[in-house]
C-alpha cells in the first residue's frame, strides 16, 4: 500500500511500514513500525491498506501471515494467527489493534459517517468473499488454522457457517460481515463525491479478481443503514471482462484501475486504465476540486477552511479538516461554531467534530463544544459526539456515555458503549447489561459495542451474577465479555437453559481457549449433547486433557448408538491420535501443543479394542466404520481380525 499527504508518503513493505518525506534530493525513511508477515503463507497475504481515518490516524491492514509488533511505549501486539487492521499516529506512535479475524483485507476504506469498510477474500473451500464493516475490537472469525483444519473441509468456518452474513445459530462472538460478495476482491474505493455522476453517491468501488478476464471486473455496492451497521441497498457491475486489481479516483476526477493483463500467471506486465464520463469531464466542480487537492492548504485562512469542511468532495472536506486540526487550540473556535450550526451541511458538521476529536488529543478543552452536541437533533451528530468524547477518555465524560445507552438511535449507542469501554469505567456494568436486555440481540453490532463496553470495564462481579438473568441477551453478552477477558467463570454459562448460549460457552472454552474449563467442557460428553459443536469441543476437550480416564471416556461416547454420527467418528479420530498428538488443535487448527508430545499407544488402545465390533458392525453409520478402521491401523490393534472378517461379510 502507499499513501501520500503534503510532501510525505507511507509506504508498506513485508515486515514493515515506512514514512518517506522530502525530495530526491533530501530524501529521509523512517521505520514506524515493524513485525508483519511472522509466518509462512499465501503470496500477497501481507501488508497493505494505508488510509487516513477520520480521527486523523494512519490505518492499515494485514493479511494471515500474522504480526507480533512492538510499540513504541514498549506493549506487543500479537496477531499471529489471523488477519487484522491497525492503526496508529502518522509518526507510527500510539500503535493499535483495531480488529482481528480477517484473511486478507487488501484494502480499506472509510465512508462519510466515518465507518471502516473493506473486501476480505474467502480461502477457496466453498465459502465466499465478505464486504465488512470493520468495527472497533471486532473479531471477524477467521483463523489461519481453518485453510488446513485437521477436522473436515475449513473445520468450523465451514461447519458452523462463520462466513457467512448474520443467520440463526451463528457463533455470538464474531462481528458478522453485512453480505458476501463477489469472489477476488483486492481494491476498494468509495466514491469521493466529484468525478463521475451524482448516480454514484455512496457508492463502494471493489475490483474482484477472478483469474479469468470473462469472470473478474468491478462492483458497485450501495449501503442501507440497519441499526448500529449497513445492509446492502444495490449491487452491480461496474466494469466486466478485465482484470482489475486495484482502483482509485484521481484529483481529476477520473477513475483509475490496475489491470492483470492475463490470468493467474505473472506475466510481467499490466495496464493501467482511467474512467470518466463524457458528460461531466468539464465540470466546473471536478476543476475546482482538482485544483483544491493540490494547493497549498497552509496559506487557507480558518474561514475559508471551515467552509470547505462542506464540500462536495471527502478528499477537500478532510484535508480541510486535518489542516484546522494542525493549526491547534486557535481552531476550536471556528470548528465549534460549524458543529454547533444545526443548518450546516450535515457532513461539514461531522467533519468539524472529527477535526476537535483530534486536537482534543493534545488539549481536552477542545471536548467541551463536543459535549453541547448529545442532545442536538441530528442523531449522527449525537453519534459521531458521543465517538469523539468515548476517545477522549475522560472519567468525568462516563455520566454522559452511560446516558446515551439509552438513546433512540442505535448507533449512538454503540459509540457510548465503545466510549465507556474505553474509559474503563467499571460502575457502567448495569447500565450496560440493561442495554443489552433492551436490545434483545437484534443487532448484532450494538451488542458487540457493549460486550467491549463491558470488557473495558471488567467488572467481573456483575459479569458473573449475570449467570442468573433471566434475559438470554443479558446472559449471552457476559459471556463474550467474560471469554474476552479468559475468565474461567465462562463454566457456569454450559448449564444454560438457553442451548445458543451453552454452546457460545464451548466454543469459549475450546476456541479462545480458556484452559481452566476444560474438565467442565469434556464433562459434557457423558450427556451426549445432540449439538455438533458441542460436542466437537467436548471430544477435544478429553484430548487435550489426555489422561486414561479420558481416553476411557471417548471410546464410552464412541460405542453409543444414540450419539451423532460424525461426533462418533470425531470421538474415534481423536484416540487414534493419541500417541502422538497434534501440535495443532483439531478444531481451530491453530498452534497449539499439548503437554506432552508422546503420550502411551495403550491407553487409546485399552480404551478402544473392547468396542471394535461394536464400531464394525453392520448397523453402524459408514463415517463411525471408516474411522474405526483408521484407528485399527494406526494404533495398530491387534486381536481385532474377527471384528474385521465380520465387516467385510457384512459390506
Amino acid at each position: 500500500g502507499v499513501l501520500a499527504r503534503r510532501g510525505k508518503v507511507w509506504f508498506t513493505n513485508i515486515p514493515s511500514v515506512w514514512q518517506f518525506s522530502g525530495d530526491t534530493k533530501a530524501e529521509t525513511r523512517t521505520e514506524i513500525s515493524r513485525g508483519y508477515g511472522v509466518r509462512f503463507n499465501f503470496t500477497g497475504h501481507d501488508l497493505h491498506g494505508l488510509v487516513f481515518g477520520p480521527d486523523g490516524k494512519l490505518y492499515f491492514s494485514n493479511g494471515d501471515r500474522g504480526a507480533t509488533v512492538k510499540t513504541r511505549e514498549g506493549g506487543t501486539i500479537h496477531t499471529p494467527d489471523e488477519g487484522a487492521v491497525y492503526r496508529c499516529n502518522p509518526d507510527g506512535s500510539g500503535m493499535e489493534l483495531f480488529a482481528t479475524g480477517l484473511r486478507n483485507p487488501q484494502s480499506l476504506i472509510f465512508n462519510e459517517f466515518g465507518d471502516l469498510l473493506t473486501g476480505d477474500n474467502d480461502c477457496d473451500n466453498g465459502d465466499e468473499e465478505r464486504l465488512v464493516h470493520v468495527v472497533e475490537g471486532g473479531d471477524s472469525g477467521w483463523r489461519i488454522g481453518y485453510q488446513f483444519a485437521p477436522l473436515g473441509k475449513a473445520g468450523p468456518w465451514n461447519l458452523e457457517r462463520l462466513w457467512h452474513q448474520r443467520h440463526p445459530g451463528q457463533a455470538a462472538y464474531i462481528v458478522p460481515p453485512i453480505c458476501n460478495i463477489e469472489d477476488g476482491p483486492s481494491g476498494i474505493e468509495y466514491y469521493p463525491g466529484t468525478g463521475l455522476n451524482p448516480s454514484y453517491a455512496g457508492a463502494i468501488f471493489n475490483t474482484h479478481f477472478k483469474g479469468a478476464i470473462a469472470r473478474s471486473g468491478i462492483y458497485t455496492y450501495k449501503l442501507k443503514p440497519k441499526g448500529a451497521s449497513y445492509e446492502v441497498g444495490e449491487a452491480k457491475p461496474f466494469l466486466t471482462s478485465a482484470l482489475p486489481t486495484d482502483v482509485k479516483f484521481g484529483p481529476d476526477g477520473r477513475l483509475y484501475t490496475s489491470d492483470w493483463a492475463d490470468g493467474w500467471p505473472k506475466s510481467k506486465r499490466g495496464r493501467i486504465y482511467a474512467i470518466s464520463d463524457p458528460k461531466h469531464e468539464n465540470d466546473p466542480l471536478i476543476k475546482e476540486t482538482k485544483a483544491l487537492i493540490g494547493g497549498d492548504w497552509t496559506k487557507r485562512t480558518n474561514g475559508e477552511l471551515a467552509k470547505l469542511l462542506g464540500h462536495a468532495d471527502q478528499r477537500v472536506r478532510q484535508e480541510a479538516q486535518f489542516t484546522l486540526a494542525e493549526r491547534g487550540t486557535a481552531s476550536i473556535t471556528v470548528l465549534m461554531s460549524v458543529a454547533k450550526k444545526s443548518d450546516a451541511p450535515a457532513l461539514a458538521r461531522r467533519h468539524a467534530i472529527w477535526g476537535l476529536g483530534q486536537i482534543a488529543a493534545k488539549d481536552k478543552n477542545a471536548l467541551t463544544p463536543v459535549r453541547t452536541l448529545l442532545t442536538d437533533k441530528d442523531a449522527e451528530v449525537r453519534a459521531q459526539a458521543i465517538k469523539v468524547l468515548g476517545e477522549g477518555r475522560v472519567a468525568s465524560d462516563a455520566g454522559a456515555l452511560i446516558a446515551s445507552l439509552k438513546d433512540g438511535n442505535a448507533r449512538v449507542k454503540f459509540f457510548a458503549a465503545q466510549g465507556l469501554g474505553k474509559l474503563k469505567h467499571a460502575a457502567a456494568a448495569p447500565a450496560l447489561l440493561a442495554a443489552l436486555r433492551a436490545n434483545n440481540n437484534d443487532d448484532a453490532h450494538l451488542r458487540h459495542a457493549l460486550v467491549m463496553g463491558l470488557v473495558g470495564g471488567n467488572n467481573t462481579a456483575a459479569l458473573s451474577a449475570a449467570i442468573t438473568e433471566a434475559s438470554p441477551a443479558v446472559r449471552l453478552g457476559a459471556l463474550l465479555a467474560l471469554r474476552r477477558l479468559k475468565s474461567g467463570e465462562v463454566v457456569k454459562f454450559l448449564a444454560d437453559s438457553d442451548p445458543a448460549i451453552s454452546r457460545e460457552a464451548a466454543l469459549a472454552i475450546n476456541d479462545a481457549p480458556i484452559t481452566a474449563g476444560y474438565a467442565a467442557l469434556a464433562a459434557l460428553l457423558e450427556k451426549n449433547p445432540s449439538d455438533e459443536p458441542i460436542a466437537f469441543r467436548a471430544i477435544n476437550a478429553h484430548f487435550r486433557l489426555g489422561q486414561a480416564a479420558n481416553a476411557t471416556a471417548l471410546a464410552k461416547f464412541a460405542a453409543r448408538k444414540d450419539a451423532p454420527a460424525r461426533a462418533r467418528a470425531e470421538a474415534i479420530a481423536q484416540l487414534a491420535e493419541w500417541p502422538k498428538p497434534l501440535q495443532r488443535d483439531r478444531l481451530v487448527g491453530i498452534f497449539r501443543p499439548t503437554e506432552g508430545k508422546t503420550r502411551d499407544r495403550s491407553v487409546a488402545v485399552n480404551a478402544l479394542r473392547p468396542i471394535v465390533a461394536n464400531l464394525l458392525a453392520a448397523s453402524t453409520p459408514a463415517v463411525v466404520q471408516t474411522a474405526t478402521l483408521d484407528a485399527l491401523q494406526k494404533l495398530e490393534i491387534a486381536g481385532a481380525s474377527d471384528a474385521l472378517f465380520a465387516a467385510v461379510r457384512n459390506n
